[in-house]
């Protein structure tokens, strides 16, 4: 079983630990600084984080892009 220090993954991930701490906090999975360690659970759930927000940014986008195409095709029937 693999634990990491959060300053550690925050340099794996490219981003500062203050930002892996307050993803944390919001997860309500306590910790104290950036020397706590995250053993694989914690780890797997900060990740599902990102991919729910990927998922949520993404589909986000779609549903842009689909009410442009809808808005595009009307203003041709009016000329």
């Amino acid at each position: 079983m693999t634990k990491v220090r959060v300053y550690e993954y925050a340099k794996r991930l490219n981003m500062s630990s203050k930002e892996i701490l307050t993803i944390l906090t919001r997860l309500d999975i306590p910790v104290a600084n950036h020397m706590s360690v995250m053993d694989e659970a914690t780890i797997g759930k900060v990740e599902n984080f990102f991919r729910m927000l990927r998922n949520a940014r993404l589909s986000g986008m779609r549903m842009r892009w689909k009410k442009n195409c809808a808005s595009d095709s009307s203003d041709d029937r009016i000329r």
